[in-house]
C-alpha cells in the first residue's frame, strides 16, 4: 500500500515539476518601450515546488500588442511610460521559428497595456478615449462629447456639416471674426456689428 502511495505521490510531484515549467500570463510593469518593443519586469517570484523562489527576470524585446482592426489600416495606440503596468501573454510555441520545438517560453510573449486601469475614470457607461482631462466619449444613447481644453485642431480637404451649430463665442474664417464683422454697406458707410 505504501509503495502505490509513493508511486502516487512522486506523480504529483512530476506532473507539478512540469507544470512550473509552464508560463501562461504575468501580471509586469513596463521597463522602456520604443517603436513597438518593450522591456518588461515581470511582478512577484517564481515559486519552487521545495518552496524556494526567486524574482523574475527582466525581459527584453517583446511584442507590444495594440487593438488594431481592417488588416492594421485602424487601431488605437497612446504614449508608454516607465512603470505602467501591463501583461505579458506567454505564446504556446515559438514566435519567429516554427520548427522551434519550445513551449509556453517567455521570450515568445506578447504584452497587453492596460494593466493599472482605475475604475475612478469616469464614463463607464461610454465607450470613451481619454488622455488627462482631455476625452472623446459616446454614450449609450449616440450622443458625442469632446473635452479639449488644448484645442482642436482638423486638417481636411472638405468639411460638411448637417443640422444646426450653436457656437459660445466667435467663430475666425480666414482671420475675419464672424460675431464682429463689418464691412462696406449699400449707401457707402460700414455696416454695423452682426444683430442676433
Amino acid at each position: 500500500m505504501s509503495d502505490k502511495s509513493d508511486s502516487v505521490e512522486a506523480l504529483k510531484q512530476f506532473i507539478n515539476g512540469q507544470i512550473d515549467q509552464v508560463n501562461t500570463a504575468i501580471p509586469c510593469e513596463v521597463v522602456s518601450y520604443e517603436n513597438g518593443r518593450v522591456t518588461v519586469k515581470p511582478s512577484g517570484e517564481r515559486k519552487f515546488p521545495d518552496g524556494d523562489s526567486n524574482p523574475h527576470p527582466i525581459i527584453h524585446n517583446l511584442r507590444f500588442v495594440w487593438p488594431t482592426f481592417s488588416g492594421g489600416q485602424a487601431g488605437f495606440k497612446g504614449p508608454v511610460s516607465q512603470g505602467d503596468k501591463c501583461l505579458m501573454i506567454c505564446c504556446q510555441q515559438s514566435i519567429d521559428d516554427p520548427d522551434d520545438l519550445r513551449r509556453y517560453d517567455l521570450v515568445d510573449s506578447y504584452v497587453v497595456p492596460g494593466g493599472d486601469y482605475s475604475d475612478e475614470v469616469p464614463g463607464n457607461n461610454d465607450v470613451r478615449m481619454y488622455h488627462g482631462d482631455a476625452f472623446i466619449a459616446i454614450d449609450e444613447n449616440g450622443k458625442l462629447t469632446i473635452n479639449a481644453p488644448g484645442g482642436i485642431e482638423e486638417i481636411t480637404t472638405t468639411h460638411t456639416l448637417q443640422g444646426e451649430m450653436n457656437v459660445t463665442g466667435d467663430v475666425i474664417v480666414n482671420d475675419i471674426k464672424l460675431g464682429s464683422h463689418k464691412h462696406p454697406g449699400d449707401s457707402g458707410g460700414i455696416t454695423g456689428e452682426p444683430q442676433n
